[in-house]
């Protein structure tokens, strides 16, 4: 048994006068027989099926045996072909045999006007770098030489490109769910997807902008694995800058600079807040 993803019915089947009289007699069920032949015959080789499987067929298909034989033998639309090798009757239609011709020469023609434009494609592309392409002898298979080759960029240069079109970087820091903190920290997750990349051996397969922005976004997109590790890795670096923070323990204005611990202002000349109970002495200037 061979295999067809699909045949070409035509939309005007019904205008035909043998199958408008089958509608006519049987209504739906009738069409819907004939077409589970069709789709039956396809199925086989050359288009034809043993007349002694159609059995099979009914039963598997619950089809109504009476309707099938009617099919076959009274409206011209099927074919009985007797086989002298086998001794077998053959059921074949005229009308599938036509289109599966049909569309088989049509497969032909853009397959030969593909294979005719690819070469047209390579000739132009190698007279604008005015430098050979090798094409290797074979129609289906087209080989870029090592100077061609060279134009093509790395993944990490595609990388620095999507991070300059600051409209899909902030696309992606609202996609993630980290909001600002994506933007606070983005060459900490950038390097976080070099990271990836290379421990999972994907920059192998990243061979253009889209494949780096596709990437990317299903890296940082929001749910999912390497989003929580992520946030987890943002969130061991937010606790390591705190505590390398010499004024962690006071408050400081980001605009005037000015600092305070509850609410009383620290000299600025004053050194940083030992730890969370010390408190500023006025008259002796230290921290006590």
């Amino acid at each position: 048994m061979k295999e067809n993803f699909y045949f070409p019915l035509e939309t005007n089947i019904v205008k035909d006068e043998r199958v408008a009289t089958i509608i006519e007699k049987y209504g739906a069920k009738g069409m819907g027989s004939y077409i589970m032949l069709l789709i039956e015959l396809s199925n086989h080789a050359n288009n034809r099926c043993k007349l002694s499987n159609i059995r099979s067929i009914i039963r598997a298909y619950k089809l109504n045996r009476n309707l099938i034989e009617d099919l076959i033998q009274n409206h011209a639309l099927f074919e009985l072909i007797n086989n002298e090798e086998d001794g077998e009757v053959y059921l074949s239609s005229p009308y599938l045999n036509r289109l599966l011709k049909r569309l088989n020469e049509k497969k032909n023609q853009c397959a030969a006007a593909g294979k005719k434009g690819a070469k047209t494609r390579w000739k132009k592309n190698g007279e604008r770098y005015n430098d050979p392409i090798t094409i290797y002898n074979t129609d289906d298979v087209v080989i870029l030489n090592a100077e061609e080759r060279k134009r093509i960029k790395s993944w990490k240069e595609y990388l620095a490109e999507a991070l300059n079109d600051r409209t899909w970087v902030e696309c992606q820091a609202m996609h993630s769910g980290l909001g600002d903190r994506f933007l606070k920290y983005e060459k900490d997750i950038v390097n976080f997807f070099i990271n990836h990349v290379i421990t999972h051996g994907k920059d192998s397969v990243l061979l253009s902008l889209q494949d780096v922005k596709y990437y990317f976004a299903n890296f940082i997109r929001q749910g999912t694995i390497t989003n929580n590790r992520v946030a987890t890795q943002l969130d061991t670096l937010e606790q390591k800058q705190k505590k390398d923070n010499p004024y962690r323990f006071e408050t400081v204005d980001p605009l005037t600079g000015e600092r305070s611990y509850y609410g009383n202002i620290i000299p600025q000349d004053a050194p940083p807040r030992p730890n969370e109970r010390a408190v500023w002495n006025v008259c002796e200037c230290y921290w006590e």
